[in-house]
């Protein structure tokens, strides 16, 4: 759970958040959100809804292979400039400098080979709520059919937490204990279930020309309100204790506020429930799935 995704030659970044399972065909499936997977569409939509399919995904995404692979080239210059003062003679700095050159290869023949899988299903739209009519929610997710070598395989050569296996899925409710599994950019945080539902402009964000589209969204709160997500953690799963999923992070935020003078901030992480996901699931693809694999 949790590492880097995204669309082949986009600057976008997200998180893969796990896998559901189709319980008809026993094919396992990857999830995220479905803005993750617009890639350089992202911030160009004309309107909603928006759906599409057949992107080619990357793991981990562009930006952050290039990061890590520039970075891993400073390391080797530096490395080789050192070794060569010393002209190439000092046991030290050569074993350094092979070490060096040797992360650097290792990571180009990796770059060859981080195709994930293909978009099944990508899309964002605003609609009402399966269980109340008058709600509108920010529908949000993507599913990925991955490569058959990369089923449960979060990491593929590089460093992270191993992958984390769901139990299912289970109900949201006020005050609920929840933890956000491993991400790209804020790795495992904790915090809870806010029963106050967030009025928000989710797709401002998607839109060429944003419009005052104004959707209901559940939210939590990190521990001691500290930050529970951060911009690339889209797509993360929040879990309860018993590591049943609870739901789907799509967007957060930093609500500020004033009182007797003193200013008031919450690190507000936006999420749509896991069972509502299941729910539009069987709508747009006619699948029963359930979370895990």
């Amino acid at each position: 759970m949790g590492r880097s995704i995204g669309c082949a030659d986009s600057f976008l970044a997200g998180s893969l958040g796990g896998w559901v399972m189709d319980i008809t065909t026993q094919e396992i499936l990857a999830i995220t959100a479905g803005h993750v997977v617009l890639g350089q569409r992202y911030g160009q939509l004309d309107a909603l809804p928006y759906h599409e399919s057949g992107q080619t995904i990357m793991q981990p995404a562009d930006p952050d292979f290039e990061e890590t692979l520039t970075e891993a080239e400073r390391v080797l210059k530096t490395a080789h400039m050192k070794s060569e003062q010393c002209g190439f003679m000092n046991p030290k700095l050569e074993h350094y400098r092979l070490e060096a050159q040797t992360h650097v290869n290792k990571l180009k023949l990796l770059g060859a080979q981080r195709i994930f899988g293909t978009v099944l299903h990508g899309g964002v739209d605003i609609v009402t709520g399966s269980e109340d009519s008058n709600r509108r929610m920010f529908k949000d997710y993507g599913i990925i059919s991955s490569l058959a070598a990369r089923v449960g395989d979060c990491a593929y050569g590089f460093l992270g937490t191993p992958l984390t296996l769901a139990n299912g899925q289970t109900s949201v409710y006020e005050g609920q204990e929840v933890f956000k599994s491993f991400t790209r950019s804020s790795g495992q945080t904790d915090g809870k279930v806010n029963g106050i539902h967030l009025d928000t402009n989710m797709s401002c964000r998607l839109l060429k020309q944003p419009q005052a589209e104004i959707t209901h969204e559940w939210i939590a709160i990190g521990e001691n309100n500290g930050p529970m997500s951060a911009p690339g953690d889209s797509g993360a799963l929040l879990m309860n204790v018993d590591d049943y999923v609870v739901g789907m992070v799509i967007g957060g935020m930093t609500n500020t506020w004033v009182e007797n003078r003193q200013r008031f901030f919450n690190n507000i992480t936006i999420f749509t429930p896991a069972e509502q996901l299941l729910k539009w699931m069987k709508e747009d693809l006619g699948r029963d799935v359930v979370f895990g694999a």
